[in-house]
């Protein structure tokens, strides 16, 4: 029954009609790209991205994933298995 109600559901949406993507003219095809510009200046100074409340959190997961960056920056492979790997195999025969 839940598959039934959202087929129909699904079949009745994409009937749906979206004036504001047919009326869409796309203009010059050869017009230059638009500049991209920072956040902060098509918000103006006054308009904060994140609310105060979340700045702590957003800030620790950034220091998180730093130290993990930093820590995939180190060597793979252990100096120990370095100088066993340089001693080379030795063939039977």
């Amino acid at each position: 029954m839940r598959f039934f109600a959202a087929s129909l559901l699904m079949c009745l949406s994409a009937c749906t009609q979206f004036p504001e993507l047919d009326a869409w003219d796309p203009g010059d095809p050869n017009a230059p790209y638009p500049d991209l510009l920072p956040l902060s200046e098509l918000l103006g100074p006054e308009a904060e991205v994140t609310q105060p409340e979340q700045r702590g959190a957003i800030e620790s997961r950034v220091s998180g994933l730093r130290q993990r960056a930093a820590a995939l920056r180190g060597s793979v492979v252990g100096q120990p298995d370095i100088q066993r790997m340089q001693t080379g195999v030795t063939p039977n025969g």
